[in-house]
């Protein structure tokens, strides 16, 4: 399990992904590399990430969905100001944290702008999240424009719980 942020002390509260739709899926899963990607140093993760979208979708679709997926998770990064945890990219389990993050992006693709920014806020503890919402804009666009609809806004909808121990 992977963690940003110099927090320390929450429980991680994990759920299955088992009944999440392909697309939400598909964007937990390229959000987990790149951000282990950032994390180790290792650009294999990332290709790992390219390697999966290219051959998901059309090559010019991957293109675009990779150079969004990228600039969400630099400004996620530049945003987040707690700990986020994330597990590896084949785990069927997903955390609270990665369950905001993938809502965030699909309310952006709804249109849902108001939740968008408020669960921004929760994920990230910063008020200045404007430029992630922006960016959680343009990859659900791109998303949808390759097919891929997040529709999993209704069921993600858990809050991380910032108070509990690990262990």
């Amino acid at each position: 399990m992977s963690k940003t942020g110099g927090d320390v002390g929450p429980r991680v509260t994990m759920t299955s992904i088992a009944d999440w739709p392909d697309a939400d899926v598909f964007l937990l899963v390229a959000f987990r590399c790149w951000l282990a990607g950032y994390e180790t140093g290792d650009v294999a993760c990332w290709e790992l990430a390219w390697q999966g979208v290219s051959t998901t979708v059309p090559l010019a679709d991957a293109k675009r969905i990779v150079a969004e997926l990228a600039q969400f998770t630099r400004v996620f990064r530049k945003t987040l100001a707690c700990r986020f945890v994330y597990l590896p990219y084949c785990c069927a389990r997903v955390t609270a944290d990665e369950r905001l993050a993938v809502q965030v992006v699909a309310c952006a693709q709804c249109g849902e702008l108001p939740q968008a920014v408020e669960l921004a806020r929760k994920l990230c503890a910063n008020d200045d999240h404007v430029d992630l919402v922006n960016a959680a804009c343009d990859l659900g666009a791109v998303l949808k424009q390759a097919a891929l609809s997040l529709t999993n806004t209704g069921n993600i909808g858990v809050p991380c719980d910032r108070s509990r121990s690990l262990h």
